[in-house]
């Protein structure tokens, strides 16, 4: 019987015993009876709608509830009768709405690991609760260069004389998150070239008291502001010759980085030995920048940075660079030099006003040299050959300006420069025409130190770039680069002009 045929036989019980004594009893109670009975419909009502929404919460909970109550005796009072069996009911009740509760909960709890995923100049998935974060992003960059170099230099073969071409010079897929809040990783793989390399993998955690962030495996070096601003964001096709010859780039180690001082303020240490596919030495790089000015979410900025790196290849150690473009060869270059041990420096700085902005870094490396032989005299060991200490160094300067308004984006975070973000995308229908950027560059690099009695001949290089930016929307832009190079080696020398375009695409 359910407990809606329950409260039916209760109400007509009620009724009957009413009509009985209502035979019987004086019209004073009669009157008392007939209100009775017209309070007892009345709670029937309520109580049918809580047996309702009870019925439907035992059906959905796969329960079910079977018991009969008595009758009550036919001389008790019928008013007692219904206000005690008024209250069953919530009693009833108060077990599967504490349930239900307790399921609604767990459901919620669940929700808080369901990924939901969206487009935020990158694809991205993240928990409701966010404490599971994951990014998955890509690169791919095609180029194209021509070179016009002196006549005499095909006497040189490959290894100097220039080449037109085409290449994919990048093509890496990344896969990075933070998983419960304070632990990150980050995967990225690069397939350009011959070989696929394996560039950053590393695990951190993140959020540690005056530590702020720790990282341990594979990653960028802290030294230099244009090595850490990310290929995606820097201004020229290719990084300048100092930055190419003296910067680590990514190796194998633990580092720690933090920002303080409201971001104003961001300093970075590591200790590492060697990378992936890389001989492997200890080198110990820090570096430390400052925003005195930093005004409308770094529309107007003055960043300054100072970094250091010590290395102790005790090994075969070489500085090279190519002149402004990924297809040219390499003519600086000093070959192999027996280094003990090596100190650079680096002084950075950059200038940031509305659409315009300056940009230059200073490098200077200290190589100090091991014997190259040596052979047993009556006093001793003595040196047959012995390089001095020596000292290479190279700067560049570059300025630029965005005709469409928008500025260089910068992260006081890590110190160093971000996306730009055109006002208007370019579309094919009723859009706009994105984000033009002009820029100029002087770079120099110096790896000839040499005296009367020895020395290392790298050559020297002295480069113009010109180019034109065309950022069509956040993750999409199209580069133009005119270099003029200067090169002076101790085989050859002469000028080398470069026209080259990238189309890259990233996310």
């Amino acid at each position: 019987m359910t407990a809606r045929n329950r409260l039916l036989g209760v109400l007509l019980t009620a009724i009957l015993m009413s009509r009985a004594a209502t035979a019987q009893a004086p019209s004073a109670d009669v009157q008392a009876l007939t209100k009775q009975v017209q309070e007892l419909a009345e709670m029937n009502k309520v109580l049918a709608d809580r047996v309702a929404d009870l019925e439907k919460r035992i059906s959905a909970m796969g329960k079910s509830q079977d018991a009969t109550p008595a009758a009550p005796p036919a001389d008790s009072a019928p008013a007692p009768a219904a206000q005690e069996s008024a209250p069953a009911p919530e009693q009833a009740s108060t077990a599967p709405a504490a349930a239900a509760k307790a399921e609604d909960k767990e459901k919620e709890k669940d929700k808080g690991h369901l990924l939901e995923v969206r487009w935020d100049k990158g694809l991205r998935l993240e928990s409701q609760d966010g404490k599971f974060r994951l990014k998955l992003g890509g690169r791919v960059y095609f180029d194209a260069a021509t070179f016009r170099a002196p006549d005499y230099w095909f006497l040189g073969g490959d290894r100097i004389d220039e080449h037109d071409g085409m290449e994919v010079s990048r093509l890496r897929m990344t896969l990075s998150g933070e998983v419960y809040e304070d632990f990150l990783f980050k995967i990225e793989t690069d397939f350009a070239g011959d070989e696929v390399q394996l560039t950053d993998a590393f695990v951190g955690v993140r959020n540690l008291p005056y530590a702020g962030t720790v990282r341990a495996g594979q990653f960028s070096e802290p030294l230099g502001l244009e090595a850490l601003t990310s290929s995606r964001f820097i201004t020229f096709m290719e990084r300048s010759m100092a930055t190419q010859a003296f910067i680590p780039y990514r190796s194998l180690g633990l580092g720690v980085s933090n920002a303080f001082f409201d971001k104003r303020m961001t300093a970075s240490l590591g200790v590492f030995n060697g990378g992936i596919d890389r001989d492997n030495f200890w080198s110990f790089t820090g570096r430390l920048t400052g925003l005195p000015w930093y005004e409308n979410k770094g529309r107007r900025l003055l960043h300054l940075g100072l970094g250091f790196a010590h290395r102790n290849p005790e090994s075969d150690y070489d500085f090279r660079a190519r002149p402004g473009s990924n297809q040219a060869n390499e003519h600086m270059n000093t070959g192999e030099l027996p280094v003990d041990n090596l100190n650079t420096w680096s002084a950075e700085t950059a200038l940031v006003v509305g659409p315009f902005s300056l940009q230059g870094e200073y490098l200077r490396t200290d190589a100090s040299f091991m014997p190259e032989n040596r052979h047993l005299t009556f006093f001793g060991l003595r040196d047959a050959y012995k390089l001095d200490d020596r000292h290479f160094d190279g700067y560049y300067v570059q300025a630029s300006c965005f005709l469409t308004g928008e500025h260089r984006m910068y992260d006081p975070s890590t110190g160093a420069f971000d996306r730009v973000i055109p006002r208007k995308n370019v579309r094919l229908k009723g859009g706009g025409w994105g984000a033009l950027e002009l820029a100029l560059r002087y770079d120099t690099l110096d790896l000839d130190e040499f005296d009367v009695r020895s020395g290392v001949r790298g050559g020297t290089g002295r480069n113009w770039t010109a180019g034109l930016n065309w950022y069509l929307n956040p993750n999409m832009r199209i580069m133009l680069n005119y270099v003029h190079a200067s090169v002076d080696q101790w085989e050859y020398d002469g000028g080398l002009d470069i026209f080259q375009a990238r189309f890259q695409a990233d996310f």
